[in-house]
């Protein structure tokens, strides 16, 4: 048995309106501190500037990781993500609600 896709480019440009399951392990990186402990646990290597996390092994602990606040800051290790983001890891979390087109107001 495959896993469960959450979608397909098939389906053309969708946006997706979901809930965050209760049981869902977020890692929430608001704080310097909090984005150095993460780098020191998570960082394999910097390439020209760009920090390599171990997303495998981080997924295995957490099903998302939100960035935010402090953490983006330039001296922390997680300041190229730039804009407050959440990568998925795991979307078995997630409970799709609905989907919306995202070029329908172009389309006649």
């Amino acid at each position: 048995m495959g896993k469960k896709r959450v979608c397909s480019i098939k389906e053309g440009m969708k946006g997706y309106i979901f809930k965050v399951l209760s049981d869902t392990n977020v890692l929430n990186v608001y704080t310097l501190k909090t984005a150095h402990q993460i780098a020191k646990k998570y960082l394999i290597e910097t390439f020209m500037s760009t920090s390599i996390y171990d997303y495998e092994r981080m997924s295995k602990e957490y099903d998302a990781i939100n960035i935010k606040g402090e953490a983006l800051l330039s001296n922390s290790p997680f300041s190229e993500w730039n804009v407050e983001s959440t990568l998925w890891l795991n979307v078995s979390g997630l409970k799709i609600l609905d989907t919306i087109d995202v070029f329908a107001k172009y389309k006649k």
